[in-house]
């Protein structure tokens, strides 16, 4: 058997695991954390992390994911912007300016709430640029059909859906970050542990505000970035799926409360909607400095 915390070493077969041996682990673990002050106060929240604390290790994960993160995002927006007139074009950075300006953003709040999202060896948390610019809601319709290489699931009442949340909402455009560069930290992997109807999620993800304020609901525009990474790969949904459980729920087809839900299916095809309300689909969370309080 052996364990070290402070290495990060913990190489112990599942069967040689006994209770006495959890918990004495657990118990060196409490006495390290104690240690380097990772411990909340008697009656703070569970999850609260020192905000003076750095996490060097994750901050450095999420700069190296920069630049596909940047990348996803320039590739959709050129995809948008052929369609629009020269004037009116969404400006983008380099990828290397992208990759620059990150070490300045990436604030201490976002690395601790970074530590909240799902991720493993192939599907890391990307760091991608933000929306800075407004765009409609058909443009994210289309950002999802450039995603699934032009291919796109048939639905005659999806405008009639989606015109039921404004254009912001479905792009997660903020007025407040018109024409800057900000980034947001999105996980590629699937968070089943946050399985639950809408209302259960967004309790959860209430309570997980409080410790960190920087969580939010991915946007339907943020999985279709996101959804490039699927791009002639078809994928599980899983790998691509975003649920917009922050929104107000609407009448979707038969009449059943639904709120925007979209995704890349294993054909390879964009699916691009409404998820019933009660169904347990996991929504995406990410990251996002707080710059107004537009939401």
């Amino acid at each position: 058997m052996q364990f070290d915390l402070d290495d990060g070493i913990f190489e112990v077969p599942l069967d040689q695991q006994t209770d006495n041996f959890v918990e004495a682990v657990y118990a060196e673990a409490e006495a390290t954390l104690r240690e380097r002050g990772l411990l909340a106060a008697e009656g703070a929240g569970s999850l609260v992390v020192a905000t003076q604390v750095e996490r060097p290790d994750l901050r450095q994960e999420l700069l190296d994911n920069v630049d596909e993160g940047a990348q996803l995002y320039i590739e959709t927006i050129e995809g948008i912007n052929q369609f629009r007139e020269t004037k009116n074009h969404i400006r983008t950075l380099r990828v290397e300016d992208y990759r620059e300006r990150s070490k300045d953003l990436l604030t201490n709040g976002m690395v601790s709430a970074a530590g909240q999202l799902p991720a493993t060896a192939k599907l890391p948390r990307l760091l991608i640029p933000r929306l800075n610019q407004p765009i409609t809601r058909e443009e994210t319709v289309q950002a999802w059909k450039f995603a699934a290489g032009n291919k796109i699931w048939q639905w005659g009442d999806r405008m009639k859906f989606l015109n039921q949340f404004t254009a912001n909402q479905l792009s997660g455009f903020d007025p407040a970050v018109q024409g800057q560069v900000e980034f947001e930290v999105v996980p590629t992997a699937e968070d089943t542990a946050r399985k639950g109807n809408v209302e259960q999620q967004n309790d959860r993800l209430k309570a997980l505000k409080k410790d960190f304020p920087e969580l939010n609901v991915a946007t339907i525009f943020s999985g279709a970035v996101l959804a490039r990474r699927c791009l002639e790969q078809p994928r599980p949904s899983r790998d691509s799926n975003v649920k917009a459980i922050n929104l107000r729920p609407v009448k979707g087809r038969d009449g059943v409360k639904c709120v925007p839900y979209a995704f890349v299916s294993n054909h390879g095809g964009a699916e691009v909607g409404g998820n019933d309300v009660q169904t347990d689909n996991p929504a995406r969370l990410l990251v996002r400095r707080k710059i107004s309080l537009y939401y």
